[in-house]
């Protein structure tokens, strides 16, 4: 006989999580590219992400009965810290698109009046809203705690994040040329002074 649904405050903050970055995804998505003055626009890579992502969160949860797990255990001490990672990420995440103002799309793509931004988030790293992204499945695969589970939120999702992060760097040498080069030269792509 199987044990009953337990609801307790782990479910509820997932749910909660999960509902919150939704909205935030949504708001981002209005993001779009701006016709004539958006050149190089690639409009591949978002399908890639989406399936990408969404076979991570899914299939890492329907595959090793997490989801049983989920539904029917209470969360111990050390899964509500992945909640403090969602958080980062998040915030991460934010300050990067706002960062980037009207030159944030969804789409990889440059506006022809477009500055190369390499100040604040962007001194150090090229890519902090994929950062961001990182840390969220990163906290979804932590509060998981289940080895394939786990590897699968953080192995599909982030394969999806390096074909889209080099996509965006050939239209940002297009774009930008010599400056982007040498920005390259003096920065990392997700983490500062490692990677």
């Amino acid at each position: 006989m199987s044990s009953p649904i337990h609801i307790g405050l782990g479910q509820t903050l997932c749910l909660g999580m999960l509902f919150v970055v939704t909205l935030f995804e949504l708001w981002v998505s209005r993001a779009r590219p701006g016709g004539p003055e958006r050149v190089y626009v690639d409009r591949k890579t978002g399908p890639v992400m989406l399936l990408m992502a969404v076979a991570g969160l899914g299939g890492g949860f329907a595959l090793s009965g997490e989801a049983r797990a989920f539904w029917h255990d209470p969360f111990v001490f050390w899964q509500y810290l992945g909640f403090v990672l969602a958080g980062a990420g998040l915030l991460v995440r934010f300050v990067a698109i706002r960062s980037l103002g009207d030159a944030f799309s969804v789409y990889p793509g440059v506006c022809r009046s477009q500055t190369l931004r390499t100040q604040g988030i962007y001194r150090r790293i090229r890519h902090p809203a994929y950062l961001g992204t990182l840390l969220l499945f990163g906290a979804m695969a932590w509060i998981y705690a289940h080895p394939l589970s786990s590897s699968l939120v953080i192995l599909l999702p982030t394969l999806g994040l390096i074909y889209r992060i080099r996509v965006e760097e050939s239209i940002l040498e297009r774009a930008f040329g010599e400056e982007y080069l040498r920005y390259k030269q003096r920065t990392k792509q997700l983490i500062p002074y490692v990677y």
